[in-house]
């Protein structure tokens, strides 16, 4: 079985948020070149960092991890442990929608208006 791709996800998703490797390696406070080994897959990520990655980046740890897994390990995975990381991975999303929707009503309320219509 293949070990999991961590170092290809985090690039991948650092390149989807337009950050350099020099940014990213700003951002977490390590060398450029010690976050090159991590995503070339030479040198192993502490959890811990793996969580600041996520973090920095944005991205759900799940949504990392099944980016790194190969189909093979996928169709090994437990289909609780996959149904436990689905669920709470879909109720995160709720909840960002929830927080910006939010955000949105907050902003259109602190709008100066004249006109109650424009609410």
């Amino acid at each position: 079985m293949k070990p999991l791709d961590l170092g290809s996800s985090i690039r991948i998703a650092r390149t989807t948020r337009g950050i350099s490797i020099s940014e990213f390696a700003l951002l977490l406070s390590r060398s450029v070149a010690h976050m090159t080994r991590i995503e070339q897959n030479e040198i192993s990520i502490p959890l811990n960092l793996l969580y600041e990655i996520c973090d920095k980046l944005e991205f759900e740890i799940i949504e990392i991890i099944l980016m790194a897994s190969s189909s093979e390990v996928l169709a090994k995975m437990d289909t609780r442990l996959v149904g436990v990381l689905a669920y709470h991975y879909l109720n995160n999303m709720v909840n960002q929608n929830a927080k910006h929707r939010i955000r949105e009503v907050i902003n259109t309320l602190k709008k100066p208006t004249n006109d109650i219509n424009e609410i």
